[in-house]
């Protein structure tokens, strides 16, 4: 017998779907509850499951490809029997044995897909969040993971003051761009923050920091500073030094939007307002990660 696995109804202000990557492929044994894939709109994702045990006979609809309300995504054969798991088979080992376990088993509740990726990429199931329902993890969430991870070490280099040619030999000769596109959803969140900025009045919020720790660095170095730089030591050097470390927690922020895509740079170029005799300039200052306190 073939069931149909079907878009679900969307709701009135949502037109479409669009399909994202298949977590499973023609002839693969799904069961009730495995997430077969994700539909994103303007603003959920919709996550699809499977409804009965099966196999899965036919895909329809590709990957990047729009759906409406009812269509059919796929079929699955639920007419022939399933292979029998560890768990129906008696082997439990290294398996949650009890409903408490599988509860807290992250895994318990995954995909095959899921746990396919998982074991590929050997990550610990237990550093992901699930948000598939019962908190399930999904392949968005793993993907999701993944992306945070390359961010935080493929994106973010170390600064080291104390080595600059070391940092530009290493990182100098690594500056490029990571273009991703953007998401139905995050698109249409940048058009109603670009919206907004643009019919509402903007509102400018100020945030007190303790900046006594510098003064005293600004007290105890101020002299052997001017000397060894012919500068003043100020509060700007520890200001672009603050917003590198940010950025390079929060990779996010270090993007541009240009078109559809978001473009990552794994460099860090940062702007400084000045007030100039003529009006307010912003010079850039270019890889000063790269810098020291004296030649920032």
């Amino acid at each position: 017998m073939l069931t149909e696995i079907k878009v679900p109804a969307l709701a009135e202000s949502v037109p479409d779907a669009t399909c994202l990557e298949w977590n499973v492929k023609i002839g693969d044994e799904v069961r009730i509850g495995d997430n077969l894939i994700d539909l994103e709109t303007d603003k959920v994702t919709l996550e699809i499951t499977a409804t009965e045990n099966g196999i899965i006979k036919e895909i329809l609809k590709k990957e990047g490809e729009i759906v409406l309300s009812g269509e059919v995504l796929a079929t699955v054969d639920t007419s022939q029997k399933l292979k029998a798991t560890a768990i129906e088979s008696n082997d439990k080992t290294n398996l949650p044995n009890t409903r408490e376990d599988q509860e807290h088993d992250p895994l318990a509740k995954a995909g095959p897909a899921v746990k396919k990726m998982l074991t590929e990429k050997k990550i610990d199931p237990s550093k992901i969040i699930g948000t598939g329902r019962d908190k399930r993890i999904t392949k968005g969430d793993v993907l999701a993971y993944i992306e945070k991870t390359e961010d935080v070490t493929g994106l973010n280099q170390p600064d080291s003051t104390n080595n600059r040619a070391d940092d530009s030999e290493n990182e100098m000769s690594h500056r490029e761009d990571k273009r991703v596109p953007m998401t139905r959803l995050r698109k249409r969140i940048s058009e109603r923050l670009l919206e907004a900025q643009e019919k509402n009045a903007l509102l400018t919020t100020f945030n007190e920091a303790d900046m006594s720790g510098i003064q005293r660095l600004r007290e105890l170095y101020k002299a052997k500073f001017e000397k060894n730089h012919e500068v003043k030591l100020g509060f700007m050097s520890f200001f672009i030094k603050a917003c590198i470390d940010s950025l390079k927690e929060f990779p996010m922020v270090n993007a541009s939007i240009e078109g559809d895509d978001i473009i990552y740079h794994n460099y860090f170029d940062i702007g400084v307002a000045i007030g100039a005799g003529k009006g307010l300039v912003v010079p850039v200052i270019k890889d000063a990660n790269l810098l020291s306190f004296g030649e920032i």
